[in-house]
């Protein structure tokens, strides 16, 4: 983030910032970036470094195009109209295959009627809710990445629904997704008849936005704004295709938290939410990001 604020105004610093970490609540073990042998099952591989000027930042707009005419037939696949799944068998080997912690984070020490009460959720969620509960009289720019803005919509729609949320970020989600839609859906007993949505969680009060890479998988759909309605405040997503320039090892990783939140798109909504507020002192900041950030003012 501070790499991507200097590049628009080096005099700016980030307002006071908080991780929500919980890695550890879903691995026995955790990556250590103080392990420097790569031999070590715990080594980190994947480490911070400044973005290169040989990544292109370039637009995709025939992938966008191909994106969305697999969105929409994807949608009418999988969800019926009151967002229950169709082939939930197919559902839910998509995610055991490729979303494992979306899978653990739905199944992992469940029990109860259709695996209603999960430990593993349980404890993400209240450790989420834990922080935000600390700063709910404060402005809140909420940044997620991944399976962090599942978290942070399931916790801001059905569990914090009054908290007021100044700008909700989502980076590399998977929210757009048929059968996570669904998931969501299941998970929380919610029907809907009709053709209606779920939509952006009530407590969103200014803006709602989406980055997604045109190579990112795990964001496979790139845009929530036709997944999800807008809120009673008239809050929807607003989507940006970007280019995640991170590169690691010589290969690009189009998922990786790090290169979205230096984007430039985003860095500029940084600046007008830090210039808004008149922050000018600096504060330090954790050093150990993983899969879901929260930032306050």
């Amino acid at each position: 983030m501070m790499e991507g604020l200097k590049s628009i105004d080096p005099t700016l610093d980030l307002p006071h910032f908080e991780l929500v970490y919980w890695a550890d609540i879903l691995n026995e073990k955790t990556l250590d970036p103080e392990i420097m042998d790569k031999e070590n099952p715990l080594y980190l591989d994947e480490r911070y470094v400044p973005a290169s000027n040989e990544v292109p930042l370039d637009k995709h707009p025939v992938k966008e195009k191909i994106f969305q005419f697999l969105e929409k037939n994807m949608d009418k696949y999988f969800l019926n109209n009151d967002l229950s799944l169709n082939y939930a068998y197919i559902s839910d080997s998509i995610i055991k295959k490729y979303f494992h912690e979306v899978d653990v984070y739905f199944t992992k020490d469940c029990d109860g009627e259709k695996g209603k009460y999960c430990r593993a959720r349980d404890l993400i969620k209240q450790r989420t809710i834990d922080v935000l509960k600390k700063y709910a009289t404060d402005d809140i720019l909420l940044i997620t990445h991944s399976m962090g803005s599942i978290i942070a919509y399931d916790i801001l729609t059905f569990l914090l629904p009054d908290i007021e949320i100044d700008t909700f970020i989502t980076m590399g989600s998977p929210l757009g997704l048929p059968f996570i839609i669904g998931k969501i859906a299941e998970d929380e007993n919610f029907k809907l008849s009709g053709n209606q949505k779920l939509k952006a969680p009530p407590g969103i009060v200014n803006h709602w936005y989406n980055f997604a890479d045109a190579d990112d998988k795990i964001a496979f759909d790139k845009t929530l704004n036709d997944d999800y309605a807008t809120n009673d405040r008239g809050i929807q997503a607003i989507d940006f295709l970007v280019e995640n320039n991170f590169v690691s090892n010589g290969e690009r990783n189009p998922h990786k938290s790090f290169g979205y939140l230096r984007n430039p798109d985003f860095a500029e909504i940084l600046v007008n939410f830090i210039r808004k507020s008149g922050i000018k002192n600096n504060v330090p900041i954790l050093q150990k990001m993983k899969n879901f950030f929260l930032g306050v003012r």
